[in-house]
């Protein structure tokens, strides 16, 4: 490609061709708009760099897809995400308890030698890493049912959960 050719195409605003996007979106259930937005990071292109690009993008999903579930069904991926929701729950209604929450807060922290601002301070550290588990807890445990929701939809009928 030439530079004035090149120069010409960078000034050229961006024009999707919204038919290519709309088929490739379609076919790989992907959303237009994100598809757009990854295809205009890439400045103007012609509609061969348009498609070449989403080719591209199409074969790292792809592999990225592959990657993650490589021999493990559907039905295996939601009975893994069911336990990883049972476990997460079972350990966010035993933090439920103010008394167990201030164990492990305390857990760890030594008072000889040390004064009370010394003591004060290490417990609100601890209790403020309590809290930071805490939410990482609830945050994967609902982590896990909104991916069992998804995988879900991807199991046949007639494979019920278990």
């Amino acid at each position: 490609m030439t530079r004035t050719k090149t120069e010409a195409i960078s000034r050229t605003a961006y024009a999707p061709n919204n038919a290519l996007i709309h088929g490739y979106a379609t076919t790989y259930r992907w959303d237009e708009q994100n598809l757009l937005a990854a295809l205009s990071e890439f400045g103007a292109l012609s509609e061969e760099g348009q498609e070449q690009l989403i080719k591209c993008l199409v074969q790292a999903f792809s592999r990225f897809q592959t990657a993650a579930t490589e021999g493990i069904t559907p039905s295996q991926q939601r009975n893994t995400l069911k336990a990883i929701e049972k476990n997460t729950n079972f350990v966010l209604q035993q933090l439920k308890e103010r008394s167990v929450r201030m164990w492990l807060t305390v857990a760890g922290i030594s008072k000889e030698g040390k004064d009370a601002a010394t003591i004060n301070a290490e417990s609100r550290i601890a209790s403020d890493r309590v809290s930071d588990a805490i939410r990482a807890l609830e945050d994967l445990h609902s982590r896990a049912r909104t991916a069992i929701q998804t995988v879900s939809k991807h199991i046949a009928p007639g494979h019920a959960a278990t």
